[in-house]
């Protein structure tokens, strides 16, 4: 079974995240490090309200 488009730009996303955050481990920044976990749970508040609103767009049909 081939991958959905989504999943190969989530795979894309996922790349880029694990070298970001090695770069900012390296970097020893704690005030980024803070804003990167920041924006990682803004991200996933994000994607937890984008699957509830097509849910309930899928289920007003």
């Amino acid at each position: 079974m081939s991958k959905s488009n989504h999943q190969i730009e989530v795979g894309k996303l996922s790349k880029i995240e694990s070298k970001l955050l090695r770069l900012i481990s390296d970097s020893g920044n704690e005030e980024l490090q803070n804003k990167f976990l920041e924006w990682q749970r803004q991200r996933a508040i994000c994607n937890v309200s984008l699957v509830t609103e097509l849910e309930h767009s899928i289920n007003n049909k």
